[in-house]
């Protein structure tokens, strides 16, 4: 075990060091390598998905003279569709101006057409609009501050299509002819839209992380049936923010009258529910085809808007027989909640939901100090630990990466599920939920050896240390990934924990997500789970099916709300720090003073003078006292980090001016390649708010506006001690309020 342990410590180190050293400039005409890495897929993997159409045009492309095919490669790359060949400007590519002509002569480049216009304008900038309104002498323009899209909605109505099309500054912008194919030939490669030749860069800088174990590739589709539907649907879903009023009502009738493409295969499907939910909702609650689109969508969200605006619309007996239809079918697991919630509430008269009473029932609130708004989570931990007992923030993360893990054999090198390419991060079989009914019997057999928790323990540690940094979407590598599942192990039986996985192998999409935020072990060494819900949070579905089933599984789960508070057992330590100079990324720290505060009274103290490894400033002597000398023996950040760690823990930081302060704090833990997050405070922000109307907040007025003794000003411990005395005196108005 000490050896493996050895191996993933010493893996995290490389692969760390090599990540440095990855960023590198790509060679001359790069984009070429991955055009025909982008063909030889095409080629050798998608050849059943490929028009005879397409296949000529991949043979002609390949035919090409080297700057032709350059040229259109660049095309490619660009982000807008239409571009002007005159400001083209590349080195590699010789008489680009020839090289373009020759390309329209073969059919690959094109100008726009009208149909296309709006795009084509949507193309320039906005000066080039502009000048385009004012060469066409069109009235009425608008002030050239208005947006760029007041501009091409007045040339649209202004002008008239065909002349506008025929201007010089237009007919320069070139199009590809086969732009439609590019886009299918990129969404078989990478199997969602969005992507682009781009990402092959990423890959070779070393910003993007792709797969390097698998070499044999299967495609994301069996069928083109089912590559063209399901690129269709994906394809219209995206346009539909682009629609015009008038186009969503003529796609809806088409989709009411059934003449869009048919729907094949399990992508496509998924795509056009959420298409057809998405234009519904566009078209709102006021159009005549609403309700049927809803149900032609067949999407768990559209079934319960449905039965929501059936209900509301006075239709009350056809959205009970939906409702009852749910309840007593097999579907979504939370469309099922909401139906049996809406059921009790509309017609059997009850007053409150399931997540409502839920919420009520839990046990009373437990105060923490506002100062963690935004970080409900982290003061909940840090007021467990002042009692003794430990708290983890895991949320999803803990059961992704158990889940991913255990089964990580099944998931990445079972030859059913199947990796597209370098880019596939998520195998197929788990991204159309179909894990456990692929592979029942690999999955039972896996958890059948898990037979107590140290041999589960070492089988995660071995695909950690003989995987560690490969690719997936499932969890975060790093160097304390197992430390909370060695918990788990520990404290829950392994049964349990096997029943759970079990239920994300049957049905993953409903189970990634909704665990409960926090892990808490308390004083008698027994494991709970706990959902944490600020003022005015709610408790989503998923978040109740998944506590519902760890319960299941006899897993201790609860919901915890919290109430904002100043709570008298809070820690605070009040920090001060003098600095080489106020820029946090470059200057550094040459003082820090640290004061604990509890219960309104100072209880501990600690100062050190720092290294700063940097020339201290003449003006930044002259202010502080601190010279180069009292520094060059003193310790380096990097030296008092844990003390200055630990003094923190689980205290709320306080500063006057605490954002300075902070910055600089923070970035040289950044530096050490150490988190440091911390709820925060401002002496400054909280003397306004409760003390206004003084003439100056600063430190040395403020202090002498409230009887604050402040001596040695600008050195780390007499700033901190004031600040702290500032901040006692504040705590008291807080707690008074």
């Amino acid at each position: 075990m000490a050896v493996l342990l050895f191996h993933v410590t010493f893996t995290v180190y490389i692969n760390s060091f090599f990540c440095r050293l990855l960023r590198k400039e790509l060679p001359n005409k790069y984009y070429l390598s991955h055009f025909n890495e982008l063909l030889g897929y095409l080629q050798s993997t998608c050849q059943s998905l490929l028009s005879d159409k397409q296949h000529s045009l991949l043979q002609q492309l390949q035919r090409l003279p080297e700057n032709e095919l350059c040229l259109l490669v660049r095309f490619m790359s660009r982000k807008t569709p239409f571009i002007d060949i005159r400001e083209l400007n590349y080195k590699e590519i010789a008489d680009i101006e020839t090289v373009s002509i020759n390309l329209r002569k073969m059919g690959l480049l094109r100008p726009g057409d009208i149909e296309e216009i709006k795009t084509l304008l949507s193309c320039q900038t906005k000066s080039q609009l502009i000048l385009l309104a004012e060469v066409m002498q069109l009235e009425g323009q608008p002030a050239k501050s208005a947006k760029k899209a007041t501009w091409i909605d007045h040339l649209l109505c202004a002008a008239e299509p065909q002349k506008l099309i025929q201007q010089s500054s237009l007919a320069a912008f070139l199009t590809l002819s086969f732009l439609h194919d590019v886009d299918y030939f990129l969404f078989l490669y990478f199997g969602k839209l969005g992507y682009s030749l781009g990402h092959f860069s990423m890959r070779d800088l070393g910003v993007m992380q792709t797969r390097t174990d698998t070499q044999v590739y299967h495609a994301h589709f069996e069928h083109r049936s089912e590559a063209t539907s399901a690129f269709y649907y994906a394809a219209e879903r995206r346009t539909l923010e682009d629609k015009t009023p008038e186009e969503l009502i003529q796609q809806s009738q088409r989709i009411a009258s059934h003449q869009v493409p048919e729907v094949i295969g399990s992508y496509a499907e998924a795509e056009f529910s959420k298409y057809v939910l998405l234009l519904a909702q566009k078209l709102g609650v006021e159009s005549p085809i609403y309700a049927e689109l809803l149900e032609v969508s067949g999407h768990p969200k559209a079934e319960e808007v449905l039965i929501r605006f059936l209900y509301k619309s006075g239709n009350e007996e056809l959205a009970r027989q939906r409702l009852e239809k749910v309840i007593e079918g097999q579907h979504d697991e939370t469309l099922m909640i909401f139906a049996e919630d809406f059921y009790e509430r509309k017609f059997n008269k009850k007053r409150t939901s399931i997540l409502t009473d839920m919420l009520r029932a839990s046990p009373p609130p437990i105060s923490i100090e506002e100062a963690y708004k935004g970080q409900t989570e982290a003061g909940v931990i840090a007021h467990y630990k002042r009692q003794g007992i430990n708290a983890y923030h895991v949320e999803n993360k803990l059961w992704l990466s158990l889940f991913g893990l255990t089964f990580w054999q099944e998931l990445y090198r079972h030859p059913k599920s199947i990796m597209a390419n370098e880019f596939s991060k998520t195998p197929s079989i788990l991204k159309e939920n179909r894990f456990y009914e692929v592979l029942e019997a690999e999955i039972d057999e896996r958890l059948a050896k898990l037979s107590d928790a140290q041999v589960w323990r070492m089988w995660l540690l071995k695909q950690m240390s003989e995987h560690y940094a490969e690719p997936n979407r499932l969890f975060h590598w790093h160097e304390k990934l197992l430390e909370p599942i060695e918990l788990l192990l520990k404290h829950i039986p392994v049964s349990s924990l096997k029943k759970v996985l079990q239920m994300m192998c049957k049905n993953f999409n409903s189970m990634r997500s909704g665990f409960p935020d926090l892990m808490v072990i308390d004083q008698q060494s027994r494991m709970r789970f706990e959902e944490i819900k600020a003022p005015g949070d709610s408790l989503s579905r998923s978040q109740l099916v998944n506590i519902s089933k760890l319960l299941n599984c006899g897993i201790p789960t609860a919901i915890k709300t919290v109430k904002w508070q100043i709570t008298p057992d809070q820690p605070y330590v009040v920090v001060d720090v003098e600095t080489t100079g106020g820029n946090k990324g470059f200057d550094r720290i040459t003082e820090i003073a640290l004061v604990k505060v509890i219960n309104g009274e100072i209880v501990e103290k600690w100062q050190s003078l720092i290294n700063p490894m940097r020339r201290i400033p003449q003006r930044i002597t002259e202010l502080t006292g601190i010279t180069q000398s009292m520094v060059t023996e003193a310790p380096r950040f990097a030296e008092v980090i844990e003390k200055v760690e630990q003094f923190c823990l689980g205290a709320i930081f306080v500063a006057h001016n605490v954002n300075f302060d902070y910055g600089f704090v923070k970035h040289e833990f950044l530096r050490a390649n150490v988190d440091f997050y911390r709820a925060k405070l401002c002496t400054v922000t909280l003397a306004r708010q409760l003390i206004p109307g003084l003439h100056s907040y600063a430190l040395a007025p403020l202090s002498k506006s409230l009887g604050v003794s402040l001596k040695d000003h600008h050195r780390a411990m007499a700033d901190a001690l004031a600040a702290a005395e500032i901040f006692i005196h504040i705590n008291q108005l807080r707690l008074a309020r």
